[in-house]
C-alpha cells in the first residue's frame, strides 16, 4: 500500500494521472471490554458497507480480547501475516 501511495505521489508532483489505486480496508474487527461489558466491533468495506455492533457480558468480552490479541501476536510472529 505504501507503494502504491508513492507511485501516486509521484504522478501527482509529475502532473501525470494516477498510476496504482490505493487498496480498500476490507474487514475491521474491534472488542472493546468495559469490565462487566464488552462489545464487538465488525465494519467492512466489501460491495456494501457493512457495520455491526454487538454488546457482549464482561467474561466474554475478555475471554474474546485476549483471544485475538494472542492470535494476531502468533500469526505475526510465525509470518502467517496473509490470514484474516
Amino acid at each position: 500500500m505504501a507503494k502504491a501511495a508513492a507511485q501516486n505521489v509521484a504522478a501527482a508532483i509529475t502532473g501525470s494521472t494516477r498510476v496504482a489505486p490505493v487498496v480498500p480496508r476490507l474487514l475491521d474487527v474491534r472488542i472493546l471490554d468495559g469490565g462487566d461489558a464488552g462489545v464487538l466491533l465488525m465494519s467492512a468495506d466489501l460491495t456494501r458497507p457493512l457495520r455491526l455492533a454487538l454488546m457482549l457480558p464482561g467474561r466474554v468480552a475478555h475471554a474474546a480480547k485476549t483471544f485475538l490479541a494472542h492470535y494476531l501476536i502468533w500469526k505475526l510472529r510465525s509470518g502467517y501475516t496473509n490470514l484474516p
